[in-house]
């Protein structure tokens, strides 16, 4: 078995054993879901080969930078991750692995988000990190309590139009992904969580009284044709992506259960979302704390401390490092420690998602 990087011309033969893999007895989209990993371009992603070179694992590697207050961090996604069943066993995924984290130490990218938490990720170091807090609003006790009447804002759907005010607005965030105007686009139309959870994306604004838009949101929600496949999420939507005037998305979650007729929304928001956690906690919404989703490894524990401007050493393991950067309840965040950046972090399972 040859372990090594897929080849361009190969990208149709991972997407087809993700589908066969993933979506047996659905509908294959994760070519056109998973752009990153699936259409032309450079490639980062690894692969196992037999000896005739048909692929029988396959683990998807996008490149990305993290921009925060504290500085700009390369990193690298990890998701898609399969193998072909009758090969599964054969330890294919960990030298997979193996040569995705020397591939990101390489590149000076010391971080690796990985879409999962299987033993695979979290023996070889791979960790939960940040906080967030989950959100489940009930439509009708939501609505009762937020008056639309009395909103100021003209809620619309995005149009193609829109994406520089969009990309304006998601770098106003604390945290945000580093998009690029043709990346943010390109994420917006395949929209991957929406595609595989089997829903359907669903993208508003808001604009102020002097037509200014100041807010945005993107949701996941059921598609009106196709019923849900998971019986527990019938009826409610997601929100993947928000920017701009926290009041505004307000506006915006009353408009989109009103008029899909959905009956609830989860909404997860990282920690540095004070203002929106805080808006929502007002309509007596208790929410779940949890960490952030997926798992991260670091895989350069000084280069991602000279990414972020930090000028020394940190003596501690990868995982207390993990905590203490970007965990602000970190136990580790003492003593000479207590100097060391606090890095807000997106969510991870939104609008980008691998």
């Amino acid at each position: 078995m040859q372990i090594r990087k897929v080849l361009k011309h190969e990208l149709a033969q991972a997407a087809d054993l993700a589908n066969n893999v993933f979506r047996s007895n659905r509908s294959p989209i994760m070519g056109s879901a998973f752009p990153a990993l699936f259409q032309p371009g450079i490639v980062h992603s690894f692969g196992a080969f037999d000896d005739q070179g048909k692929l029988r694992a396959f683990m998807g590697m996008a490149p990305l930078q993290i921009r925060t207050e504290a500085g700009v961090v390369n990193a690298f996604a990890i998701g898609s991750v399969c193998t072909d069943p009758e090969y599964r066993g054969a330890g294919l995924a960990g030298k997979l692995l193996e040569q995705c984290l020397a591939y990101a130490k390489a590149s000076s990218a010391p971080l690796l988000f990985i879409s999962g938490d299987r033993s695979l990720y979290t023996r070889n170091g791979a960790a939960h990190f940040g906080q967030s807090l989950r959100f489940e609003l009930n439509a009708g006790d939501f609505m009762s309590f937020y008056s639309q009447k009395e909103s100021p804002y003209t809620i619309s759907d995005f149009s193609a139009s829109d994406i520089f005010t969009l990309h304006r607005l998601l770098e106003q965030k604390p945290a945000a992904l580093g998009w690029s105007i043709a990346e943010l686009e390109q994420y917006v139309d395949a929209a991957p969580y929406a595609a595989v959870s089997d829903q359907v994306p669903c993208f508003r604004t808001a604009a102020s009284s002097s037509g200014e838009i100041v807010g945005m949101a993107m949701f996941s929600i059921p598609s009106a044709d196709a019923p849900s496949i998971n019986t527990e999420q019938k009826g409610k939507g997601r929100l993947l992506e928000w920017a701009g005037a926290p009041e505004s998305i307000i506006a915006i979650l009353h408009d989109v259960l009103s008029s899909h007729q959905l009956d609830g929304l989860t909404i997860a928001l990282p920690w540095q979302d004070q203002a929106l956690s805080s808006l929502l906690q007002v309509s007596f919404l208790q929410p779940v704390a949890e960490r952030n989703a997926g798992t991260v490894k670091i895989v350069d524990g000084p280069e991602l401390l000279r990414q972020l401007g930090y000028d020394g050493q940190a003596d501690l393991t990868e995982g207390e490092l993990c905590s203490c950067l970007f965990d602000p309840q970190s136990p580790y965040r003492k003593g000479d420690h207590a100097s060391l950046p606090l890095v807000p972090l997106p969510y991870m399972y939104g609008l980008f998602f691998i």
